[in-house]
């Protein structure tokens, strides 16, 4: 089977995978602000979503809120 797909890989009738990229905008936070990220729904708790730099993993930023709240994001649908 490897040797069919790179077959038709150099015959031109399969293109490359394309490569894998972040479908999501400012995933970590990393320009400082909430957008495009948005808070969803609220189930109950004292603070909304907000950016801060107490807590992440990489980078300088993150998220944190206090309470049952539902941070999204809309984007495009990809192909698979």
């Amino acid at each position: 089977m490897k040797t069919l797909v790179a077959a038709l890989l150099a015959a031109g009738v399969l293109g490359a995978p394309a490569a894998a990229g972040n479908i999501l905008v400012n995933p970590g936070f990393e320009d400082g602000g909430l957008y495009p990220w948005y808070q969803k729904a609220d189930y109950c708790g004292p603070e909304d979503w907000n950016v801060t730099t107490a807590d992440f993993h990489s980078g300088t930023y993150s998220a944190t809120d206090r309470g049952n709240k539902l941070i999204a994001q809309d984007f495009d649908p990809i192909p698979v």
